[in-house]
């Protein structure tokens, strides 16, 4: 109310989302009439995102280690990420699968006969054990404090 001149305005919000309760239970019938397709639509998608990752994975791995590889292992690994690459641009699911299955073997035999080689190590922690890196850095913790000489000190401005 505005006092000099003792008019008074009203201001009136009301909400209108713009739809009426049959949209509304319209739009909720189909969510749910669709929520099955949409399930398998979602794990289509995380596959072929899966064995993409794995498919760029696996390429850098043999890239790396190709040459410390046997030829059959390595021509095995070649050919199950050229399944997945045609599997994944073919888009159907279950060659999908197939192919991410056929990979981890292929990459796991090859993780196999890279670790089973004389001299090759797998990384620390990779059989569940602590590293030997952590158990030296343990050891080096635990010195000898003979040296140690405590002390006071102020500072002057």
């Amino acid at each position: 109310k505005d006092k000099a001149t003792s008019k008074e305005t009203k201001i009136t919000i009301t909400a209108n989302s713009g739809l009426n309760e049959n949209e509304i239970n319209k739009m909720v019938e189909d969510a749910q009439q669709f929520e099955e397709e949409d399930k398998k639509r979602r794990e289509a998608v995380e596959n072929r995102n899966a064995l993409e990752a794995m498919v760029l994975q696996t390429e850098k791995l043999l890239s790396e280690n190709g040459d410390k590889l046997p030829e059959t292992e390595r021509g095995e690994v070649q050919s199950a990420i050229e399944d997945a690459k045609s599997a994944i641009e073919s888009g159907d699911n279950d060659r999908i699968v197939e192919a991410r299955e056929k990979l981890t073997q292929a990459s796991h035999k090859m993780a196999q006969a890279m670790y089973g080689q004389p001299g090759a190590q797998p990384p620390p922690g990779a059989d569940g054990a602590p590293g030997a890196p952590h158990e030296e850095a343990s050891q080096d913790s635990g010195g000898d404090d003979g040296d140690v000489i405590d002390a006071e000190f102020e500072e002057k401005n």
